[in-house]
């Protein structure tokens, strides 16, 4: 085995670990996120997770990177997780309360051990009234509410939060892909693991005059959605092309995976955590870079 990859993260740089969220799509990172557990690799100072990606990071940091397999297969791909019936409703399409309330007992003691780590954990949440990114440090913060207002997906999930006063939705609105934070906390390595191929781009959306109207006490969320191809693509560009000195090392599906945000079929989730495994594994332990 060449562990050149893993020498690399031992060295005295500091280093980042940046995770997509995508609601199912989550099965490839939990996968990943195995692999990195498996191989063994060095507390990284800086972890950053938007929605789903949070989740899974917040078992990953638990020492418990298998129990997302369980949660995707045996929770959120259950009827209960996501109720299409309540579409014309005011109902939650996207069950995230029972996510967050009856499907992470891990959460009850990963405070305690943050303390003991020299990994700041940032859950990405976006504050509705300003479009403003917030990164909530976990070891400040209430974990388990923290990491339901970044999974707040909007449309699926209709409960209104809110944070210091201010409202607060889906990270991933102004931040899916939370390079920028590592950058900015002057990370020189950073690890990566994306749910979508390298040649997907997103595009624009097709509802923008839906998001106007349904949003129109929140302009700034309108504003966002409607970016969100811009602020996606962008991020992509900058893992592609990092500033000099920075150094991507990066995790993503060869191929389109069999999961989308809303899959329930277990079988594709199991393949998606398994393809999420085999890529992880292979990048980190036969490669200098990617």
């Amino acid at each position: 085995m060449d562990n050149s990859t893993i020498i690399n993260l031992k060295n005295k740089t500091k280093t980042a670990l940046v995770i997509e969220g995508g609601g199912m799509r989550s099965a490839y990172v939990a996968g990943a996120l195995m692999a990195l557990h498996e191989i063994g690799l060095p507390e990284f100072d800086i972890i950053l997770g938007t929605s789903a990606g949070a989740c899974c990071a917040a078992n990953f940091l638990a020492g418990r990177p298998e129990y997302n397999q369980f949660v995707l297969e045996e929770r959120l791909a259950s009827p209960r997780f996501i109720q299409y019936k309540n579409l014309f409703s005011k109902k939650n399409i996207m069950d995230i309360d029972y996510l967050m309330d009856d499907s992470f007992e891990t959460l009850d003691f990963l405070p305690e051990k943050l303390q003991k780590m020299k990994t700041k954990f940032y859950i990405v949440v976006t504050n509705c009234e300003t479009g403003e990114t917030l990164y909530l440090d976990a070891a400040k913060e209430n974990i388990r509410e923290a990491i339901r207002m970044s999974c707040a997906i909007p449309y699926l999930y209709r409960r209104a939060l809110y944070y210091q006063g201010d409202r607060v939705m889906d990270g991933g609105l102004t931040s899916s892909i939370p390079i920028s934070k590592a950058i900015e906390e002057k990370c020189q390595k950073i690890v990566v693991i994306c749910s979508r191929p390298a040649h997907y781009r997103k595009k624009p959306s097709k509802i923008s005059w839906v998001n106007r109207l349904v949003f129109r006490r929140y302009p700034q969320v309108a504003k966002a959605l409607s970016n969100r191809h811009n602020e996606y693509n962008q991020t992509i560009d900058l893992i592609e092309k990092p500033p000099q000195g920075i150094e991507m090392i990066t995790i993503r599906p060869q191929f389109e995976l069999p999961v989308n945000r809303t899959t329930r079929d277990k079988i594709k989730v199991r393949q998606g955590v398994q393809q999420g495994f085999y890529d992880a594994y292979q990048i980190l332990t036969h490669s200098d870079k990617n």
